[in-house]
């Protein structure tokens, strides 16, 4: 759809909103039942810490995805007790997360934005909290396993300009993953245009 008062553009022509894209791959990976798919996926084409993939990013075993993840706050909320009287972040939420028994992925998403020291800092602490948080009587929790989706471009001036927040970059996640790469995945060209709204010369 097209409207003049766009440009005659539609919203998705305009749209520099990660929660979006996220959404509309939330749905083509539900729909589709293509979770199992989709890990199987990340551990052949993201980009892992030191070339390693997580041993439990096992993709035949049964997953579910979830958007927009209050973890904490909901979970708490599951179990009667309410966030705001932990020290738990009350308002923390992943853009994208796969859950199995043995592992929860939290995806965290960029488009036209860059990731922040402060954003970076919350995902190292999501490592601790969520497995705290989990764990059963026995100490047991399923791994936590970090991934950065992001512009290709982002993720290329990182390594040219962004010696600042290589570091914290590295230390938050466990692998690194494009929209360009989601596109060829999903097949659809909605994800390549989310990969080409990140400004190209931006320093990182």
């Amino acid at each position: 759809m097209r409207l003049s008062y766009l440009g005659n553009q539609s919203w998705l022509d305009i749209t520099r909103e990660e929660r979006l894209f996220c959404s509309h791959l939330y749905q083509d990976i539900r729909s589709s039942h293509l979770e199992q798919g989709f890990v199987q996926w990340l551990k052949e084409a993201a980009a892992w810490k030191d070339g390693a993939v997580p041993e439990a990013l096992v993709a035949e075993q049964e997953w579910e995805i979830g958007y927009e993840v209050c973890f904490y706050r909901d979970l708490l909320n599951s179990r009667g007790e309410s966030v705001n009287s932990t020290d738990y972040p009350n308002k923390r939420t992943f853009d994208l997360c796969l859950f199995s028994e043995q592992c929860v992925v939290i995806v965290e998403a960029k488009v036209h934005e860059r990731f922040d020291g402060k954003q970076l800092g919350s995902v190292i602490e999501d490592r601790d909290n969520v497995k705290r948080i989990i764990a059963t009587g026995n100490g047991d929790a399923p791994e936590v396993v970090t991934i950065a989706l992001a512009s290709s471009a982002y993720f290329d001036n990182v390594e040219t300009y962004g010696h600042s927040i290589k570091g914290p970059l590295h230390d938050a996640f466990d692998g690194k993953v494009t929209w360009k790469a989601v596109s060829e995945f999903v097949n659809n060209p909605l994800y390549a245009k989310a990969d080409g709204q990140y400004p190209h010369g931006a320093a990182s």
